[in-house]
């Protein structure tokens, strides 16, 4: 689809009660374009393919480490959490700082796990990441200095937010640490088959991040001071997703070609001073709701009556700040009249503008959306054609081998079976009842015998103590 200007001017001028646009203090000025100038190795492992060191231990200047399950080191990648069990934890920090104020980090990352699994990975640039870190998530660690952008489950979908912190603030301690983030953009990431890729770049004008090669925001509002630490954490739940990481980039930058840079006064001055560092951080934390990134894939509302983009200079205005509407007869002067012309023509140019990169930015989203859900769906479809595959393959196998064999054999000796038993139960029952109550009944004349021979012994019991009293001697008083 193709938004030409020439269709928005044809309209414009019999629309003049859109909303009006002004400028804000605003510059030109040109700016280096900064380019990637090689791989810091003692801060990067996975450049190189292998990963491990020829004792196939450790990582050359990064240490690995693990609560209740110790990271496994392979050659190709490193598993932080297990696909099971749950509940555990796995860190990899770098052994040196970043010395530079401009830098690229990149690393790569697959997550795994059944339907309902669930979990965290957190990308790090802190100043003491032992004392103040370890192999603690976003809502596990208490102060700390630096960034963290945190990868999971959150509102139902997947989502990569940042976060910032100058050790004012114990996010374990905070009541709702979901609010601190000052960027965010859904992120897709569980059971891609494939790693995902994750870009954080800061040159002295802009920090970006980037997912999978398109930009999830970028903001000119932030510059992190040298002498921090990378590092990745990753922590599972009870019903775990298992997290691998592959390979951590850092490009050192250099001044390329010079590219027009327009924006605001306030964001012409960059400071890597640490106390100006915690003074944005703090000015965050109060106006939380103020304007932190420039650009960001999903932050749009469209309640909201103000529109900011730095990069243009306009924004859209209140209907207080509008000019108001005059009748012709105010204006008593060609030159007035010009005048009053000239800045609704102009005003409405800038707002066709703004409305021209709007629906192009609109087209590009939604191509993109377009793109991903075909993807998606692709997938879904390829599995579940497999699995149809099967299960037709298997109802041939079966149909075949019913079809394919005569059971007449096997019915007529089945049936010749239980006719066979039904006689044997039917002639062999009542003899073998009659056999069991004959050997086993009891016997009359054994009876008669018992009686007979216990009487005998009576009698002759009875005559020995008959004779047994006339023997004794008589006695007479």
């Amino acid at each position: 689809m193709h938004f030409s200007k020439s269709i928005f001017y044809g309209f414009a001028l019999s629309a003049l009660s859109l909303r009006t646009v002004v400028a804000t203090d605003e510059y030109y000025d040109y700016e280096h374009q900064y380019v990637e100038d090689g791989v810091e190795e003692d801060l990067s492992y996975g450049n190189h393919n292998n990963i491990w060191t020829k004792d196939h231990r450790h990582i050359k200047g990064w240490s690995l480490s693990g609560e209740g399950y110790t990271p496994e080191l392979l050659s190709d990648r490193i598993i932080l959490t297990p696909p099971y069990p749950g509940n555990k934890r796995g860190a990899i920090w770098a052994d040196h700082v970043e010395t530079h104020d401009e830098w690229e980090a990149e690393f790569e990352f697959r997550a795994t796990g059944p339907e309902r699994g669930s979990g965290n990975i957190q990308f790090w640039f802190v100043k003491d990441p032992q004392h103040d870190v370890g192999l603690a998530s976003i809502y596990t660690v208490g102060h700390f200095d630096g960034l963290v952008l945190t990868i999971g489950q959150y509102d139902g979908h997947g989502t990569l937010r940042a976060f910032l912190n100058d050790r004012s603030v114990s996010f374990k301690d905070h009541h709702h640490v979901d609010q601190l983030s000052f960027a965010s953009c859904d992120f897709n990431y569980r059971n891609l088959g494939r790693f995902s890729h994750i870009m954080v770049k800061q040159t002295p004008y802009t920090f970006e991040v980037e997912i999978d090669h398109v930009s999830c925001f970028r903001t000119h509002k932030i510059h992190l001071p040298h002498g921090y630490y990378f590092g990745l954490t990753a922590a599972s739940a009870d019903t775990p997703d298992s997290f691998e990481t592959k390979s951590f980039i850092v490009h050192k930058m250099k001044e390329g070609k010079k590219v027009e840079h327009h924006g605001t006064h306030q964001e012409q001055a960059h400071t890597n001073d640490h106390d100006q560092w915690q003074h944005s951080v703090q000015d965050h934390y109060k106006h939380p709701d103020e304007h932190y990134v420039d650009e960001s894939h999903h932050e749009t509302s469209p309640n909201d009556h103000s529109y900011h983009q730095d990069d243009r200079g306009w924004y859209w205005t209140s209907e207080k700040e509008s000019p108001k509407d005059a009748p012709a007869s105010s204006f008593t002067t060609d030159a007035a009249r010009f005048e009053d012309l000239h800045t609704r023509i102009t005003q409405i140019n800038h707002q066709l503008d703004i409305l021209f990169h709007d629906l192009t930015s609109f087209k590009q989203e939604s191509e993109a959306r377009h793109s991903d859900l075909k993807h998606y769906v692709y997938g879904y479809m390829e599995s579940h054609k497999q699995m149809l595959q099967k299960v037709e393959g298997i109802v041939e196998r079966v149909q075949k081998d019913v079809e394919g064999k005569d059971y007449q054999a096997h019915f007529d000796h089945l049936h010749q079976s239980i006719v066979d038993g039904n006689e044997a139960l039917i002639h062999g029952m009542p003899h073998s009842l009659r056999g069991a109550v004959v050997h086993h009944s009891p016997r009359m004349w054994f009876f008669v015998f018992v009686v007979i021979a216990s009487q005998v012994m009576m009698l002759i019991s009875w005559a020995i103590y008959k004779r047994r009293m006339k023997s004794q001697p008589k006695k007479y008083l």
